[in-house]
């Protein structure tokens, strides 16, 4: 559902409400899903990806005034988002948690980490193809 949700994104309003309509759906899924097992890592990941991504916040009434805010809010998500990798990785032995990482580091324009757990999940576990 998240990943219907992010390709659905489009320009006009009808695909904005259908994208919002998706991605509440999957965080709704995600939400009842650690209901039922606070420990699944796999819902964790899903609902920790949206916050990074703030698509929660990009359906709220709250309106960025500029674009150095909005980047500074990215930045922050982005260091709120990795704390919460850092655990998941503990419990889920997975190269998209370290492709997540990588998207995190990035985000805050740390690239050279970027680059090493992008490399961590190609070796580790996709047999050095490309992430």
């Amino acid at each position: 559902m998240y990943n219907q949700s992010h390709e659905s994104r489009g320009p006009n309003p009808k695909a904005l409400e259908e994208h919002k309509r998706d991605f509440q759906c999957a965080v709704e899924t995600y939400q009842k899903a650690l209901q039922f097992d606070p420990l699944c890592t796999v819902a964790a990941q899903g609902l920790t990806i949206a916050t990074a991504e703030d698509t929660l916040g990009a359906f709220s009434s709250v309106t960025v005034a500029s674009i150095a805010e909005e980047t500074q809010l990215q930045i922050k998500n982005a260091s709120d988002t990795l704390d919460v990798f850092a655990k998941i990785r503990e419990s889920l032995n997975d190269g998209c948690v370290y492709v997540n990482i990588g998207h995190c580091y990035y985000t805050r324009d740390e690239f050279d980490r970027a680059i090493e757990s992008y490399e961590t999940a190609s070796t580790r576990y996709y047999d050095s193809h490309n992430t």
